[in-house]
């Protein structure tokens, strides 16, 4: 069974990032990535579409993983999460 979701990947390191990322194409998931919260923030609000799932890193510099899910479920209530570390 393969992906169809767009996929927000929030990842602070690079390496991680591009990885997860290559992973979730390669099994079908439209991908968004950003490299923090805030940009996620703004990803997420110039998208044009619905975001299925954010997959984010739990400890993250400015703003955490936590904190992103908190504002996601404000903005996006049927948006779901999944944390990573």
């Amino acid at each position: 069974m393969r992906g169809s979701e767009t996929v927000l990947l929030v990842e602070d390191e690079e390496m991680v990032r591009d990885l997860v990322q290559f992973s979730l194409e390669e099994a079908g998931y439209r991908v968004l990535a950003a490299a923090s919260g805030r940009a996620a923030l703004a990803l997420a609000a110039a998208h044009p579409t619905a975001i299925e799932i954010v997959v984010t890193d739990v400890l993250m510099p400015q703003m955490s993983g936590r904190e992103l899910a908190e504002q996601f479920q404000l903005l996006y209530p049927a948006m779901k999460v999944l944390f990573t570390s």
